[in-house]
C-alpha cells in the first residue's frame, strides 16, 4: 500500500503522518538491508557498492564496501532527531485525541446517564412515610450480592459499601414501625469515568536527565492518564496525549493495573444496587441495561483500536523519544527492531484519516 498521506499538507497531522510514514518505511528497508548484510547465520556480506569499469568488453563489475560520501557541513543530528520524534509524536497524539473523543467520552456520557437513572430509581423508594419500599423494591443488603447487577461494570466494585435508608428512618428496632419507618440496609458504589492510561517512565516523559537510572528500568515504569484535559511535563506540558510506551483502556471491568489512577478522578456519582430495579420502574431499569450494552460495545471497539493501531505507533514513538533523550544526555540507544508495525498502523484507513484531520 502506498503512503496514505502523500501530497496532503493541509494539516499538522497530515504533514507529520507523511514524514513519519516515510521515515518508518525507509528505516524498515534500511534495517532489512543491514540485517541481510550481517555475515554468518543471518547470511550476507558487507553492504556493497557496485560500479562498472569501462572497457572494450563493456565493463567489469567491481564490488566495493559502501562508504557514505563526505558532507560539506556536519548535519544537525540533534535537531533531525528531535524533528523525527515530534512528527511521530504528533501522529500518536492525533490517535489518542480520536480515541478519547470517539470512544471514551461517549462511554462516560452513558455512565453519567446511568448515575442519573439510578438516582431516579432510588428517589422513588427513599421517602419514609410517603413511599416506604416494598420488599421486592429494595436494594440488596450485602456487598457480596452486587456482582451480577446489570451495571456492575460501570461501578468501582472495590469501593461499594452499605448504608441505611430511607430518609429520616428510625434506626431503633424497638421503636420503629415495620414497613413504615424502620431503617433498611442498602448497597451503593461510586461511578468513576473510564480513562485512557499509559505506562511511562517519568524521567523520559518529563524530559529530565538527573536520575541515575536510564528510562528503561521496569521499577521506574508507572501509569498516567492520557487526556487532552490533563497536563504533564516536558514534551507533554500542554496535555498528556501521546505520552508513554503502552496505551490501555481503563474501565471498571478491567482497570489494567490503573485502578488508583481511575479512582483519583472526580466521581461521576453514585449507583444503587437493587434486588430488581424493574420492580420499581421497569422502563428506567431497561434503560440501564441498554446503556450498559452500548458501553460494552464501545469498550470492545476501543480495545481493538488500541491493540491493533495505537500501540504499534506508540512503540515507535517511544523509541524515537528514547533516541532524543539519549542524544540530549550524550548517549545513543539501540535501533528499532520492528518498523513494519508502525507502517501497518498508518495504513489503517480510519487511523490515517484521523491523523489527516488533526490540526492541533
Amino acid at each position: 500500500m502506498s503512503n496514505p498521506f502523500s501530497g496532503d499538507t493541509t494539516t499538522t497531522g497530515a504533514r507529520a503522518g507523511n514524514s513519519t510514514y516515510n521515515n518508518l518505511s525507509g528505516e524498515a528497508a534500511d534495517e532489512t538491508a543491514a540485517i541481510a548484510a550481517i555475515p554468518g547465520v543471518l547470511g550476507g556480506e558487507v553492504i556493497p557498492k557496485i560500479s562498472d569499469t569501462a572497457s572494450a568488453s563493456g565493463g567489469t563489475k567491481v564490488m566495493e564496501d559502501f562508504v557514505p560520501p563526505p558532507s560539506a557541513a556536519p548535519p544537525d543530528h540533534q535537531n533531525i532527531q528531535q524533528t523525527k520524534f515530534n512528527d511521530i509524536k504528533t501522529t500518536v497524539i492525533a490517535i489518542d485525541d480520536h480515541l478519547e473523543r470517539t470512544y471514551v467520552d461517549p462511554i462516560n456520557a452513558k455512565k453519567a446517564e446511568i448515575v442519573v437513572i439510578s438516582g431516579q430509581l432510588f428517589s422513588q423508594i427513599n421517602q419514609t412515610g410517603v413511599n416506604y419500599p416494598a420488599a421486592n423494591q429494595r436494594l440488596i443488603t450485602t456487598t457480596t450480592n452486587a456482582p451480577g447487577d446489570p451495571a456492575e461494570n460501570a461501578v468501582n466494585m472495590t469501593g461499594i459499601s452499605t448504608f441505611i435508608y430511607p430518609d429520616s428512618c428510625d434506626p431503633d428496632p424497638m421503636t420503629c414501625q415495620p414497613l413504615g419507618d424502620c431503617c433498611i440496609v442498602g448497597v451503593k458504589g461510586n461511578v468513576y469515568p473510564d480513562i485512557l492510561i499509559a505506562s511511562h517512565f517519568p524521567n523520559l516523559s518529563n524530559g529530565t536527565h538527573t536520575q541515575g537510572t536510564i528510562p528503561a528500568a521496569e521499577f521506574e515504569r508507572t501509569l498516567v492518564r492520557v487526556s487532552r484535559s490533563t497536563t504533564g511535563q516536558g514534551n507533554y506540558a500542554s496535555n498528556t496525549l501521546g505520552i508513554g510506551q503502552t496505551l490501555y483502556a481503563s474501565g471498571d471491568d478491567n482497570y489494567r493495573g490503573g485502578e488508583g489512577v481511575v479512582t483519583s478522578q472526580t466521581s461521576l456519582g453514585t449507583y444503587y444496587f437493587f434486588d430488581d430495579a424493574s420492580n420499581v420502574n421497569a422502563g428506567l431499569a431497561s434503560s440501564i441495561t441498554q446503556l450498559m450494552s452500548e458501553i460494552t460495545a464501545l469498550r470492545a471497539t476501543l480495545l481493538s483500536k488500541i491493540t491493533n493501531n495505537a500501540n504499534a505507533l506508540r512503540e515507535q514513538k517511544h523509541q524515537e523519544e528514547l533516541n532524543t533523550w539519549f542524544m540530549d544526555a550524550g548517549y545513543r540507544t539501540t535501533a528499532v527492531k520492528d518498523y513494519a508495525s508502525g507502517v501497518n498502523a498508518l495504513q489503517d484507513t480510519e487511523i490515517s484519516n484521523v491523523i489527516k484531520t488533526y490540526d492541533g
